[in-house]
């Protein structure tokens, strides 16, 4: 909305979830229970992919360098495409979770 743009928002917003993201990291692990080792390719248990911190943002082309600013970096190879009649770029960012692991 006109009135909000400027105020601060997004970057609240952003800064929540990747928080939220840190904090939580082993929710975006997949489950042996639910899955089985064999879907997941792993014969051991420590063979089961585990997420590691890296989010990826579908940036509207006009806010890239806002972005940019909260440490994203665009990935050149994912191009440009257009979502919704805006113009749209791939970026990436890894978190920390050292030492979040229970």
């Amino acid at each position: 909305m006109k009135e909000f743009r400027g105020a601060g928002i997004s970057k609240i917003l952003a800064n929540a979830a990747m928080t939220w993201a840190q904090q939580n990291p082993t929710f975006f692990n997949p489950s042996v229970s639910s899955m089985g080792m064999e879907n997941l390719g792993a014969t051991r248990i420590d063979e089961v992919p585990v997420w590691e911190g890296l989010i990826c943002v579908h940036a509207q082309e006009q806010v890239e360098k806002a972005w940019a600013k909260w440490g994203f970096k665009t990935d050149e190879g994912m191009g440009k495409w257009d979502e919704e009649g805006i113009m749209h770029v791939g970026m990436f960012q890894r978190l920390n979770i050292e030492g979040k692991a229970p």
